[in-house]
């Protein structure tokens, strides 16, 4: 017999979490899983995708090594944050917020992995991007194989093609 105590009204189940969903999402993983390259690995691939589009030329890279992102967890990581993201709300919550939100959620996703002593390769940029109009902010992901942009706000993976476009480089 089912005691009262051990049953839950349909309206009081917890709801998930972002945290909740990036705690499971962690257990998937181990420090072992991830390429890790030292800051001047991370620096040299940086600069070889903007090539000539850095508007100031400096990189801010502040750790000594990175952890390089796996596709498959950028889109497990990507569909949590969709489900997740709060609603647009120009000069409140725009593009700026988003990206920081993303690089937090990042770090605190790798703060979850057990054992593991390096954060990942997540950066932030902002420019004139010629697929955007005006400024905007961006999010930044060393893979494995390759650098992308992610737009924060849609999820949206996109190669670095900065024909076009004058990028300052935010943080890494």
């Amino acid at each position: 017999m089912t005691r009262l105590k051990d049953w839950h009204w349909p309206w009081t189940q917890p709801k998930p979490t972002v945290i909740g969903e990036l705690k499971v999402l962690a257990l998937n993983y181990k420090p072992v899983d991830f390429a890790k390259v030292p800051r001047e690995d991370a620096f040299k691939r940086l600069k070889n995708a903007f090539g000539d589009q850095l508007l100031d030329n400096r990189l801010n890279l502040r750790d000594l090594e990175y952890l390089l992102v796996t596709p498959d967890l950028l889109d497990q990581f990507n569909d949590i944050f969709r489900k997740f993201k709060p609603r647009y709300s120009p000069e409140l919550f725009d593009c700026d917020n988003f990206a920081l939100l993303y690089m937090a959620y990042f770090s605190l996703f790798s703060s979850y992995i057990w054992q593991l002593r390096t954060g990942f390769a997540v950066g932030m940029v902002s420019g004139k991007f010629s697929f955007s109009k005006g400024e905007h902010q961006l999010n930044i992901v060393l893979l494995e194989s390759s650098v992308v942009f992610v737009e924060p706000q849609n999820g949206v993976v996109r190669g670095i093609n900065t024909e076009g476009s004058v990028v300052r480089f935010k943080y890494l």
